[in-house]
């Protein structure tokens, strides 16, 4: 006997997050692989990837640069993978998933709402 088919919406496939997410702020700049560059700002930041707010036309699976400029005027450069877009921006995962501190990683833990509570993991 066969079981029955639940119905799967392509969202639920699509979600491949196992951090969690810190709410972030920070602007950045992105650049992807198609030559499309500009800015964006981080809605949220987890070990696996990011949301980016964003109307860049940049298409699903496109390799991008997201570059993030420190505190001290330093720029911090991460690779990514769109892996979703939506009206509000595209969501990112991380070539290589961080290792401890996030933001500190990322460099924007002034701007994300964890570190500023303490809570940053």
């Amino acid at each position: 006997m066969i079981a029955p088919r639940t119905r799967t919406t392509f969202d639920e496939l699509m979600e491949h997050r196992w951090g969690r997410r810190i709410a972030c702020s920070a602007d950045v700049r992105i650049t992807a692989s198609n030559g499309v560059s500009g800015t964006g700002r981080f809605r949220d930041v987890s070990s696996s990837g990011a949301f980016i707010e964003t109307s860049l036309a940049i298409p699903n699976l496109a390799r991008v640069i997201v570059a993030i400029t420190r505190g001290d005027n330093t720029q911090k450069e991460v690779r990514a993978i769109l892996v979703r877009r939506d009206q509000d921006g595209v969501a990112l995962e991380w070539c290589e998933a961080a290792e401890g501190s996030v933001c500190t990683g990322l460099g924007c833990e002034s701007r994300c709402a964890a570190s500023l509570k303490g809570e940053e993991s």
